[in-house]
């Protein structure tokens, strides 16, 4: 019986194999092999098991006769003997330990091997009754690792770089059956930028066909969406741009990061010239924020409170299914307080 995992999870189970193998102090050829494995089958479009059953597993890049048996194991029975063996021998949660700037393989080894340290839960705990001399770091090195901790901490619901990356390039495949006209499309932001731990997804895609998007449900080329993630100049000059080229549905220029006092500091101009840009247009053009921005230029000003997130799977690789919102206007008359549900 099929264990119906996706291509994403196969990633993900391959990646993970890949870090305790490494951590495991086993060959860097065979951790390698691996993760190429991984890599390879994360940016498939074709289901694996549709693969599997047209016998083609091996004629995926960096699957050889031994790790198609290991695909196949874990499409049957979601796990195989070596990752067992593995798992038996070093806890998964020390593969975690990893996504902690500065604990490399090694590092992460002596740490569980002299320490005990199982996830990040226990490092924490073991650098706070300072026991990490122990495992061979100075105070100094303590120091920066706690700093890192902290800051993981701070950031929620961050994932591994190949586990999100795997989920990206799952949603990235999705895109393409469902638009067929995708001329392009990849990974951006965090992602393609390398970094260690990953807060959310960003997804670049150019189309040729919009009559396909539309069919598919989402009007990829007419709707842009531009987010200032710290560098609120960048967008300003960004949506400028945007609005003034014209041809998009929708422009949403999301400001929520954003510091209220930095939202104070946006010329009244600005504004002015966005509104002039889609006057007389078909372009809707939506700016969310911590609060109000666009003052006077505003056609409509709503505030909305989030009462709920509904997501689909299961954890680590759950998907946003949609939202609820309570929304009111803040021009009194306007509009009637009001429930919103959005579905992905």
């Amino acid at each position: 019986m099929a264990h119906e995992m996706t291509n994403a999870a196969v990633a993900a189970t391959l990646h993970l194999l890949a870090d305790l193998l490494a951590i495991r102090d086993e060959s860097p050829y065979k951790v390698l092999a691996y993760r190429r494995a991984a890599e390879s089958i994360a940016g498939l479009a074709e289901p694996l098991e549709a693969i599997r059953q047209r016998g083609a597993l091996e004629a995926i890049p960096g699957v050889g006769a031994e790790i198609a048996r290991k695909i196949g194991s874990l499409l049957d029975t979601g796990t195989f003997p070596l990752l067992q063996e593995v798992e038996a021998e070093i806890p998964p949660g020390v593969a975690a330990l990893l996504a902690v700037p500065g604990i490399g393989p090694k590092r992460a080894r002596a740490l569980y091997q002299r320490l005990g340290s199982d996830s990040l839960d226990a490092l924490r705990a073991a650098l706070a009754q300072g026991r990490l001399g122990a495992a061979g770091v100075g105070p100094r090195e303590a120091e920066r690792l706690a700093a890192a901790l902290r800051s993981l901490q701070a950031t929620d619901a961050r994932l591994p770089l190949a586990v999100a990356r795997a989920l990206g390039l799952e949603i990235i495949r999705a895109l393409r059956d469902r638009v067929p006209a995708i001329r392009r499309i990849d990974l951006a932001g965090s992602i393609r930028r390398m970094r260690e731990t990953i807060g959310d997804l960003d997804i670049v895609a150019a189309v040729a066909d919009p009559a396909s998007a539309v069919a598919a449900g989402a009007d990829l080329e007419r709707l842009l969406w531009v987010q200032a993630s710290g560098r609120i100049d960048h967008a300003m000059k960004a949506a400028d741009l945007i609005l003034h080229g014209g041809g998009f549905g929708v422009v949403a220029l999301d400001l929520c990061e954003i510091a209220p006092n930095q939202l104070l500091r946006i010329p009244l101009s600005y504004w002015y010239r966005f509104r002039l840009a889609v006057e007389k247009t078909p372009t809707t053009f939506v700016v969310a924020g911590a609060r109000p921005i666009a003052k006077s230029c505003a056609g409509l000003q709503l505030e909305a409170k989030r009462k709920r997130v509904l997501w689909s799977g299961q954890a680590p690789f759950r998907l946003l299914a949609g939202a609820e919102f309570e929304v009111a206007s803040r021009k009194p008359g306007r509009i009637e307080p009001a429930v919103l549900r959005a579905a992905v």
